[in-house]
């Protein structure tokens, strides 16, 4: 296996139990992703040159290989690294399938390391399963055709990966076109989603990058009502919570656990919000720093104030959410977040309801654009193996990053062009900036 390019954050999830004047429950889904917002820091690396990588579907798809080229591929996908030495149980669990070739034609396999390192030279990977895909029937199907995986982790490490491989079996190349996948006769796609982590146990803070789970429940989030129980902030569906007001005066309050906020850099904090109807109430974020349970004595600060702007519209489809993002300077040990739901106008007789959806707190990377303007150009060809053309007019320059974040060339773009042919194959991030508009596109280094 070739290296992998290292992540800079580290993803080590845990969990608090907590209550307060409200509902609370334990914490038993450590981590959770289906790939939709990207690669969520995760790593790809392909360990032949040219093949195609691992590629986030979204829309519900998660992440899927596929051997469309006529070459032998072995590609790779390395997690954030997780905290395991608790003493508690935990186990991976996942959904997949394959499509075109029960023969097969590729085949899934699922390791784990404990000893990545910095950059996971040497590592010394561990097999839960071979093959997972062997017998599997062909055809997502809608969904009916796939199947459930579920391992127990052996391993009590505070350093541990895991990591899919995708490995093409019974490729041909009749015709020597390594770019036609046309005489592909045996091609072979496998999906994975909806991968969880759960664990027996808790503990009490969570290093960046923190999401807020609420795979089945509200999980280590607390519920505070001030004024009305009867309604309160609940569950709603995988990743969402909803508060409706009843028609009543409502001070309700979802805190969630101690984040780890301790790097001096920037934090980003964002999440989708909905609303039914355009009433009286809204939401409002606040942050605190000696919050020990008691959400009455402790400071709060507030970040943002009736987030939900009064022009948006109404519904709770993704594409009709609002997307907050903020980015502030905010460094301390530990630091506890809180959605207040209340009303910033006089109530009518309409009842309202709003939903929460996907809660992130991050590190800032450079494609945290904000309000920043952005530029409208073309970057090609994609993939590439040396020169990217940039469709800009004027002086600009291009800062390129790996998909950890780091800062790998910077350059000015001269004659409408950047020399990547230094680059190591793999995706990479490209900013284009020209004054004060920026642009960002993904690209791929053969």
């Amino acid at each position: 296996m070739k290296t992998i390019t290292k992540v800079k954050q580290l993803l080590v999830l845990a969990v608090i139990v907590a209550s307060t004047m409200g509902v609370s429950h334990a914490q038993t889904t450590m981590y959770s992703t289906n790939w939709n917002d990207g690669y969520e820091n995760w790593m790809v690396s392909s360990a032949t040159s040219g093949t195609v990588q691992w590629d986030n579907r979204g829309g519900g798809d998660g992440i899927q290989a596929t051997n469309t080229q006529d070459t032998q591929s072995e590609e790779w996908i390395v997690s954030p690294e997780f905290d395991f030495s608790n003493g508690s149980t935990f186990t991976l669990s996942f959904v997949a399938a394959q499509a075109d070739n029960g023969s097969p034609a590729g085949k899934l396999d699922v390791y784990y390391t404990e000893n990545w390192g910095s950059d996971g030279t040497g590592a010394t990977w561990t097999s839960l399963e071979l093959d997972i895909t062997n017998g599997y029937s062909v055809g997502w199907n809608g969904g009916a055709g796939y199947v459930s995986s579920s391992y127990v982790m052996p391993s009590t490490s505070a350093t541990v990966r895991i990591a899919f491989k995708y490995t093409s079996e019974g490729w041909t190349d009749p015709n020597n076109t390594p770019e036609d996948n046309t005489d592909d006769e045996n091609r072979n796609r496998i999906r994975v989603k909806d991968l969880t982590l759960t664990t027996s146990g808790s503990v009490t803070e969570w290093p960046l990058p923190y999401a807020a789970a609420w795979a089945n429940d509200l999980e280590d989030w607390t519920v505070v009502s001030n004024v009305h129980a009867t309604k309160e902030w609940a569950y709603k569906a995988a990743a969402t919570v909803f508060m409706t007001d009843g028609k009543r005066d409502q001070d309700d309050w979802l805190i969630s656990p101690k984040v780890i906020c301790s790097s001096s850099k920037q934090k980003q904090i964002s999440f989708l919000a909905g609303w039914k109807n355009f009433q009286s109430s809204n939401i409002s974020l606040y942050y605190s720093t000696d919050y020990d349970g008691d959400q009455a004595a402790a400071t709060w600060i507030k970040i943002s104030e009736n987030i939900i702007p009064d022009t948006h519209g109404f519904g709770f489809a993704t594409s009709l959410l609002y997307s907050y993002s903020h980015t502030m300077d905010l460094q301390a040990d530990a630091v506890t977040f809180a959605i207040q739901y209340a009303p910033y106008k006089a109530y009518g007789d309409s009842q309202n309801e709003i939903r929460i959806k996907n809660f992130k707190v991050e590190e800032a990377t450079p494609t945290n654009l904000n309000d920043k303007e952005l530029l409208a150009v073309e970057v090609y060809p994609n993939p590439t193996r040396d020169m990217l053309n940039i469709s800009i007019d004027g002086k600009a320059h291009a800062e390129i990053y790996n998909l950890a974040g780091q800062l790998v060339k910077k350059a000015p773009i001269n004659n409408k062009q950047v020399n990547v042919s230094e680059l190591t194959v793999g995706q990479y991030i490209i900013m284009v900036k020209q004054d004060e508009k920026v642009s960002v596109t993904k690209f791929i280094k053969k």
